[in-house]
């Protein structure tokens, strides 16, 4: 068989391949001032009623034309990149967008194709849509251009994304989702929220496994390891401060079952409450209910803690000499400069239970100004001060609808 015939059939069999991945095929995008790069978290809201197009990389909707395009591309002229950022490339080509726009900070396909398609009248924006590891962070978002930018969960993201793509102007916002109004529900009197990040992972020879960030599969109790060994101790000292600790659950649908036993084998059966999560309820609303918030590191965590809400933050790695690398199952708090925040009030350490009773007494009596105060110092000024208007004004959003 030749190279090039070689070529022709492994392309095509990637094409037919995606092409049956499609729950929607249609023939080719239409001319928009906005183009949505994986719509994760829906961005229409703000977008609305400029013309807009979702492109997505799962491969659910195709569009026929810049796809085949794509395929003739890579067999005649050999390989740029991935499959996805040539079907990209011709996907933008065609729309002609004013503004692409994703909250897919991580996505190496949508810095790279930036990298080639520089046309200056057009912007690429990210919104950092939850914690990432800085070395997930894509080396291809150097190709974003002086008028692109990216808007962070923390300033000190903000601050290592600069260093990742110097040109772009990076700012931090907070995330896009913790700026959209929600109805907060009534609060219940001395209630603590544990906001809860499981998931059941894969099974792997008989054993329960997960994946990290980096790649790595390790047991299922590895990577739960705080959860299991500081759960008990912060529901114990709750219970002493007359405070009911309910698990919020991540969950949805026959999972979380597997979540309930999964806190019912650490907490037993007294001393807390389970509160499953109703499929497409949001934790933004639901958070609210409680007078405090405790977690292992997650991106809602951050969230909270910009919109005012106290929160506190249980210990994952021992000591302020933090350095990451694959061994690094968890992010601490305060990351990606947990060292310099290791001793905050908002900080519990395993090696001071003893003292977790008054730390959480002292924190949920603070002022709003107080709590306002240690947030700053932990986010940046700017995540707690950003709104939706403050976000859409910095979006520039094209003003002028250039087709339907």
């Amino acid at each position: 068989m030749s190279l090039r015939l070689f070529k022709l059939e492994s392309e095509l069999s990637l094409v037919l391949k995606i092409t049956l991945l499609g729950r929607e095929i249609l023939i080719k995008p239409r001319r928009s001032d906005v183009v949505i790069f994986d719509l994760q978290v829906d961005l229409r809201t703000i977008i609305r009623p400029l013309s807009f197009i979702v492109f997505d990389p799962r491969y659910k909707v195709l569009f026929l034309v810049p796809l085949l395009q794509a395929f003739f591309r890579r067999v005649v002229f050999g390989k740029r990149g991935s499959f996805t950022e040539e079907y990209f490339l011709h996907f933008l080509q065609q729309t002609k967008p004013k503004l692409v726009i994703t909250t897919i900070d991580n996505s190496s396909t949508f810095y790279a194709v930036r990298g080639i398609y520089v046309k200056s009248d057009c912007r690429f924006v990210a919104i950092q849509n939850g914690c990432r590891w800085l070395t997930t962070m894509p080396s291809s978002a150097s190709s974003l251009q002086s008028q692109d930018m990216i808007l962070c969960l923390t300033e000190e993201y903000a601050e290592e994304w600069r260093k990742v793509a110097p040109r772009a102007r990076v700012i931090a916002t907070g995330t896009f989702a913790s700026k959209l109004p929600v109805e907060k529900k009534v609060r219940t009197k001395n209630t603590a929220g544990f906001i809860s990040t499981w998931k059941i992972g894969h099974v792997v020879q008989g054993e329960r496994r997960k994946s990290t960030h980096f790649g790595e599969h390790i047991r299922h109790s590895d990577f739960y390891a705080p959860e299991r060994t500081l759960l008990p101790a912060l529901k114990s000292v709750l219970n002493s401060l007359g405070i009911t600790l309910h698990v919020m659950g991540r969950s949805v649908g026959l999972q979380q079952e597997a979540e309930f036993d999964f806190y019912y084998e650490i907490l037993g059966r007294e001393g807390w409450k389970y509160a499953p999560r109703s499929k497409g309820s949001p934790s933004y609303s639901s958070m609210w209910s409680y007078d405090v918030l405790f977690c292992v590191t997650s991106t809602l965590s951050y969230e909270a803690l910009a919109l005012g809400h106290t929160v506190m933050f249980l210990e994952v790695s021992e000591g302020d000499s933090f350095h990451e690398s694959p061994s690094a199952v968890r992010q601490p708090f305060g990351y990606p400069k947990p060292n310099k925040h290791y001793k905050s009030a908002l900080h519990l350490r395993e090696s001071q239970v003893s003292t977790w009773g008054n730390q959480i007494r002292t924190v949920t009596s603070w002022s709003k100004d107080r709590l306002a105060e240690e947030a700053t110092r932990v986010l940046g000024k700017t995540p707690m001060t950003t709104s939706l208007e403050d976000l859409v004004s910095l979006l520039d959003l094209p003003s002028q609808v250039s087709g339907k």
